[in-house]
C-alpha cells in the first residue's frame, strides 16, 4: 500500500519529524495515501479531483489563511496543490475556512485519520532521503513510501536536481520520481499574462513526449506595435488518467498609436503551437480545456516523410481535422512558400497535399468526383491513382500502412 506525504513541518507535527527534517528542506514528510471512505464521513471531507487554479488574489488569501494555523505557504506547493489535487490526495475540510490540504495537513492539526500499515526499515529510509533533499535545498512537494515495492517515492518540480542530490549516498534503485509539472497560469496570474482558454481544432503526436496542436486564431506577431497581432501558448495539465490541454493567447500591451478604439478584423488565420508532456501521452484521453470535451490526437509517428523534394520546396501546412463519420485525419502541404495564399482567379503554384488517416464507413464513396485510372506501388503497398474530373488533377490514395492521399 502507498503513503504519501506532503507539506512543511506545521506547528503541531511531531517533535521527531521535525528533528529528521532540516529547517531549510522543502518540507516532506510522511502521511497517507489518501483518506479513507469511512474518514471522509466521519470527519465531512470532501475529496477534490478537479484542478482549482488560483488567481494571484485567491493565492494571496489562501496564503493568510493557511499561516493561520500553522500550514505550508509557499506559492510554489500551493499552485500544483490547486492545479493538481489528484496527485495530492487533496480533500476540503473545515480546516482554515475549507481549505484545500493534503492527508498529512489535517493530522498536522490535529485531525485523527485513520494510519496506514509501513514498516520501519522503509520508514527510517524516507526520513533520510528527505534528509538529504532538505540539505541540498531541492524544492520537494512531497515524500511517500510504497510498501508493496518497497520504494520511497519523491514528489519533485525537477527530476535532475533531485537525482543529483541523492546520487551515491542513497541506492538509485529504491527511488521513484513523481515530476509534478508546473501549473498552467490563471488568467489573472502572472499580471494577466494570458488570455482566456480557447477551443483547438486538431492534435497529433511529436516525438515521444510533444504534442503539436492546430487551431485557428489571429494574426501572428510580426509588427510589435500591431495590437491586433497575437501569439499563443499551450498548457498542458496531467494526470495519471487524463491530459487536459490549454491554448491560451499572450497578452500584449499595445495600444492604439493614435489613442482611438483599437478594432480588429475577425480574419481567422491557421495557427499551431507545440507543448512538451513530462511523460508520453500513451492511453490517457486529452481533454480540450475551453470545452471540456475530449480530443482525438492523431499518431504522428505514422505520418509519411518525403524521400526527396524539388528544391526550394517545403513543407508550407501542417494541420488535421475530426469528423464523427471519418474519425481524425491530417494533412500537409509541400511546396514553394508563398507571402499569401493565391486567390481562387491567380493560378496556383506546383505543390503536393498528403492527407493521412481517417475512415471510411461502408458503402461510402472513398472519391467523390474522381475517377481510379489504375493502382500503383508506393513504397512496397498498393494505391489507386485517380483523376479529380473537374480540375484534372491527379492523387495518389493508399490504406497501408495507414490511410492517405496525395
Amino acid at each position: 500500500m502507498r503513503r504519501l506525504s506532503h507539506g512543511l513541518c506545521s506547528l503541531l507535527v511531531a517533535v521527531a519529524v521535525s528533528a529528521v527534517v532540516p529547517a531549510g528542506s522543502a518540507g516532506a514528510q510522511s502521511s497517507s495515501a489518501g483518506v479513507s471512505a469511512a474518514d471522509v464521513e466521519r470527519f465531512h471531507l470532501e475529496v477534490v479531483t478537479k484542478p482549482d487554479p488560483l488567481s494571484r488574489a485567491s493565492r494571496l488569501h489562501v496564503q493568510g489563511l493557511r499561516s493561520q494555523v500553522g500550514l505550508r505557504t509557499d506559492a510554489a506547493f500551493l499552485k500544483r496543490l490547486h492545479s493538481y489535487p489528484e496527485r495530492f490526495h487533496a480533500v476540503r475540510s473545515g480546516v482554515g475556512g475549507n481549505l484545500l490540504v493534503t492527508p498529512d495537513e489535517l493530522r498536522s492539526v490535529g485531525v485523527a485519520l485513520e494510519s496506514e500499515p509501513s514498516t520501519p526499515e522503509l520508514d527510517m529510509f524516507e526520513s533520510r532521503v528527505t534528509e538529504i533533499l532538505g540539505a541540498a535545498h531541492v524544492n520537494v512537494f512531497g515524500t511517500s513510501t510504497d510498501v508493496g515495492t518497497n520504494h520511497v517515492v519523491v514528489m519533485v518540480g525537477s527530476r535532475a536536481r533531485a537525482q543529483r542530490a541523492l546520487t551515491g549516498l542513497v541506492p538509485a534503485d529504491a527511488i521513484t520520481y513523481d515530476v509534478i509539472p508546473a501549473p498552467v497560469p490563471g488568467p489573472d496570474d502572472g499580471n494577466r499574462r494570458f488570455g482566456a482558454a480557447q477551443s483547438f481544432d486538431a492534435v497529433r503526436t511529436d516525438g515521444r513526449r510533444g504534442l503539436y496542436v492546430t487551431f485557428v486564431g489571429g494574426p501572428p506577431v510580426t509588427d510589435p506595435d500591431d495590437p491586433c497581432q497575437v501569439d499563443y501558448q499551450a498548457f498542458a495539465i496531467e494526470h495519471s488518467g487524463i491530459v487536459r490541454l490549454e491554448v491560451r493567447p499572450k497578452r500584449r500591451f499595445v495600444g492604439s498609436k493614435t489613442g482611438e478604439p483599437v478594432v480588429c478584423t475577425l480574419k481567422g488565420y491557421g495557427r499551431s503551437v507545440t507543448v512538451q508532456l513530462e511523460r508520453p501521452l500513451g492511453h490517457r484521453p486529452l481533454v480540450d480545456a475551453a470545452t471540456n470535451e475530449a480530443v482525438p490526437v492523431f499518431d504522428g509517428s505514422t505520418l509519411l516523410r518525403p524521400m526527396w523534394l524539388p528544391p526550394g520546396w517545403r513543407k508550407t501546412s501542417d494541420s488535421g481535422w475530426n469528423s464523427e463519420i471519418y474519425g481524425s485525419v491530417w494533412g500537409r502541404t509541400f511546396g514553394v512558400r508563398t507571402a499569401e495564399e493565391p486567390t481562387s482567379c491567380e493560378a496556383v503554384p506546383p505543390r503536393v497535399y498528403v492527407s493521412q488517416g481517417g475512415r471510411f464507413p461502408p458503402g461510402a464513396d472513398r472519391h467523390p468526383g474522381s475517377t481510379v485510372v489504375d493502382v500503383v506501388d508506393v513504397r512496397g503497398f498498393p494505391a489507386e491513382r485517380l483523376v479529380e474530373s473537374r480540375s484534372g488533377s491527379t492523387a495518389i490514395c493508399g490504406r497501408s500502412p495507414a490511410a492517405w492521399c496525395r
